[in-house]
């Protein structure tokens, strides 16, 4: 009937309408979930307004309100759609996945691992499978479950590669001490989505493989115009202008990928355009507005740059330094400083950082060059992390003064700190739950530098994610908190003035001035003659010259003052040794000597000093023993796990020994040190392979360190290339005229090559001095900007020459 063709007509013209709508629909949710990834925020906002106004949003557009309600901070919202999810047996993988991620940002993690795990069975679409185990492997990370994580994170990739996945994986990566396998993830999240901002934050971070002296080398007359660009942006940053600060940025990294600088500032600029669109801004504005500035005497003579920074951000500067205010005369007398350093400018580019050029940290291998800023006598703080404490991000100006501070404290009042923080380690032993942070149970000064910054940071709302809030510490670690309450309230620092001296020496030490550093400590020993940090100074002081007769009447003198004090009898061990005395009949004797009545900090200390002369010694037993007595103080103290590697490996038990090495190493990434010592106990193991890996990853650190030069050299002997082998060790000689290591390589090769008299000559030297138990010296060494004992001549190496010299 033609009312039935007209019902079917219309039927079907319906269909093809709601067909037309829902592509519609999906296509303009792509537009817009483009232009929030690209935050093109003003571009997007009246479309995701009217989403938000929908009475029932489908997935795609869910996807978009989502991730405009994350980038805008506002938890309240996303909880408001996402709160019953658990309760829904027919809840959408996309909610689930929200509501996952809200609950990891709250630290909530049975729901979060909730959330994700139904997600992943309710999942349809690869991206939301990807997402899923993205959130799990989270998760882990933040439980410190770090395989755990890695499984999950590597599933979620195979799932479907997505830039959040791999900036995720290199997070965990990195905590696996697997810094190369790290960038190149960090890299593959930002091909796949240039507007990542927590990977350009990575690569920015000090994550990068060459150096600025290799990047310029290699860049040749295009280096300086890149540099020029990272300046323009530095300086659009500063002056609000985010949008042309990440577009230049931007622009510099097409043309050079790996510029570090280049990647800080995208990440900053976009970061900063989130910040502007942030739920909670105008109250960020109105209470920082209506703080008063504090008054803070000294802070102008303090803050190097003072008089450059705009009112705004010396008054963010001065709340920051207010806690404490009564040790900034105190910083000042001792010529401590902090700078507040531009975006463009390189660390080692900063006042007194010179020797930080093209040098990693130790313990995560980062490029010093392109970090945020450092603690220390002359501490440095990244003008960006000023600008974005004023919204309740990281207060970065307070934890690095934290440093300061606790660098002046007297040693009773150090030791006070000390023993919160075994606390905080026993509780964490047992309940994994101690610390505010990983990185606080990563040292005592990140412990006291967190509880700090905690102290003067209130959680915001219930919303508020930050782990570093004043709430938990209460909570966590209320002792640690009772005493930083002092120490803010403490108006007498007059104690501190000696030790604020004896850094000021120790600074001249760093700059290889001796001779300058000498008064300083007499100044200190002036004022406070007992002083026990100032005595150590003067006896490390005395060791680095050799005055063999002068650390002995110090040390007697040293000793009668605190004959309980660890760092200082270990201090007095080292001067002794430098000084002449016999390791094995005199110093090692002295050290133990009453070890017993010794408690906590300081019996760590010995114990600790014992292990390594044991070692040093080949004495395998006793040096074990003493490992472990610093271990049973403290289960993951990495010099005492590094040790006990080392030890095992005297006592040819490799596979417990390497299994040491590679637990120590995700403790300490970037430590030339240790990978040298563990490559050399490859070596002589026969694990030629595994050793090769090492010493490509120590050379990466550090192309010039001459014992890992050596090793080098070693290998190429073990490979059949003798003359390789006698070049290497003939550059690290020429590099480091007091490496032993080298000496031994190039007699190596010598015989290898036929040349057994002249192998004998080149070893005469080093026999000379293990047949009269010659001292070790200390050298200073310019580009480390330190002084290094060399020529201890360890059994680990004793045993390397008989291997190879017959």
């Amino acid at each position: 009937m033609p009312w039935r063709r007209l019902a079917v007509g219309l039927a079907a013209c319906l269909a093809v309408c709601l067909t037309l709508d829902a592509a519609h629909a999906a296509t303009d949710a792509a537009r817009l979930q483009a232009l929030l990834t690209e935050q093109q925020y003003a571009a997007a906002r009246a479309d995701v307004d009217a989403l938000l106004r929908a009475r029932q949003p489908d997935a795609a557009e869910r996807v978009v309100i989502y991730q405009w309600l994350f980038a805008r901070d506002d938890g309240a919202a996303i909880d408001r759609r996402t709160h019953g999810v658990l309760l829904d047996p027919q809840a959408d993988a996309i909610d689930l996945l929200a509501a996952g991620r809200l609950a990891l940002d709250r630290r909530d993690f049975e729901r979060a691992r909730q959330c994700f795990e139904k997600a992943l069975a309710r999942a349809t679409r690869p991206v939301d499978k990807a997402q899923a185990l993205r959130g799990l492997g989270q998760r882990h990370y933040q439980l410190r479950e770090f395989d755990a994580s890695l499984h999950k994170l590597e599933a979620g990739i195979a799932a479907e590669r997505t830039a959040d996945g791999l900036a995720a994986l290199a997070d965990t990566l990195i905590r696996l001490g697997r810094t190369e396998d790290a960038i190149a993830a960090a890299e593959g999240a930002v091909s796949i989505n240039r507007h990542h901002e927590a990977a350009h934050y990575l690569l920015g971070n000090g994550y990068v493989r060459e150096n600025y002296s290799q990047l310029a080398a290699r860049l040749g007359d295009g280096f300086a115009p890149l540099m020029a660009d990272v300046r323009r942006a530095s300086d659009a940053f500063e002056k609000g202008d985010f949008d042309t600060a990440l577009l230049i940025s931007l622009a510099v990294l097409e043309r050079c990928p790996q510029l570090g600088r280049a990647h800080a500032i995208a990440a900053k600029a976009l970061e900063s355009q989130r910040f502007a669109i942030d739920v909670h801004r105008a109250d960020y504005e109105r209470r920082f507005k209506a703080l008063p500035m504090p008054t803070v005497p000294g802070i102008e003579r303090y803050v190097l740059n003072w008089k450059e920074l705009s009112p705004r951000h010396q008054k963010r500067v001065a709340l920051s330094v207010a806690p404490w205010k009564a040790f900034i005369p105190v910083l000042v007398k001792g010529g401590a400083t902090h700078f507040i350093k531009p975006m463009w400018m390189r660390l080692s580019e900063t006042p007194q950082a010179h020797a930080l050029k093209d040098a990693r940290i130790d313990y995560d291998s980062r490029l010093w060059d392109d970090v945020r800023g450092m603690g220390g006598h002359f501490t440095v703080t990244g003008i960006e992390d000023v600008e974005r404490s004023i919204f309740d991000r990281y207060n970065t100006v307070l934890h690095e003064l934290t440093h300061q501070v606790h660098g002046v404290l007297t040693a009773d009042q150090a030791r006070s700190i000390e023993t919160l923080y075994q606390q905080a380690k026993s509780r964490d032993a047992r309940t994994r739950n101690g610390f505010l942070s990983r990185y606080a149970g990563g040292s005592v000064w990140e412990y006291f530098a967190e509880g700090a910054n905690a102290a003067a940071s209130p959680r915001r709302d219930a919303y508020d994610g930050r782990e570093i809030v004043r709430e938990r510490l209460i909570e966590m670690d209320p002792a640690l908190r009772a005493e930083i309450r002092r120490f803010f309230a403490q108006r007498d620092t007059r104690a501190s003035l000696p030790v604020a001296l004896v850094n000021a020496g120790n600074q001249k030490l760093e700059d290889g001035q001796l001779a300058e550093a000498k008064p300083l400590f007499a100044r200190a020993l002036k004022l406070a003659p007992t002083d026990e940090r100032a005595l150590t100074a003067q006896l490390n002081a005395l060791a680095i010259e050799g005055d063999g007769a002068a650390v002995a009447e110090l040390a007697a003198r040293a000793l009668a003052a605190h004959p309980r004090s660890g760092a200082l009898r270990a201090g007095v061990a080292d001067a002794l040794w430098h000084g002449g005395r016999p390791l094995a009949a005199e110093v090692v004797p002295g050290l133990g000597r009453d070890v017993e009545a010794l408690k906590g900090e300081d019996r760590f200390r010995v114990d600790l000093a014992l292990g390594d002369y044991y070692r040093r010694l080949g004495d395998v037993p006793r040096a074990l023993a003493a490992y472990e007595a610093v271990l049973a103080y403290q289960g993951d103290q990495p010099e005492a796990l590094w040790g006990r590697a080392a030890t095992l490996a005297l006592g040819s038990r490799w596979d417990d020994a390497f299994k040491q090495y590679e637990a120590v190493l995700r403790l300490r990434t970037g430590l030339v040190p240790l990978r040298r010592d563990y490559a050399l106990d490859l070596l002589r193991a026969g694990r030629k392979e595994a050793a090769r890996a090492q010493i490509k990853e120590a050379l990466i650190l550090d192309p010039a360190d001459p014992d890992t030069l050596a090793l080098k050299g070693w290998l190429a002997l073990l490979d059949g290339d003798a003359d390789a082998a006698r070049r290497d060790a003939e550059e690290a000689l020429r590099l480091g005229p007091w490496s032993d290591l080298a000496v031994i390589v190039e007699a190596a090769a010598l015989q290898a090559l036929g040349q057994g008299e002249a192998a004998q000559v080149t070893l005469a030297p080093l026999k000379q001095r293990i047949a009269g138990n010659a001292a070790p010296q200390y050298v200073y060494r310019p580009e480390k900007s330190g002084w290094f004992s060399v020529h201890e001549l360890p059994a680990s190496e004793r045993r390397v020459m008989e291997l190879f010299v017959k």
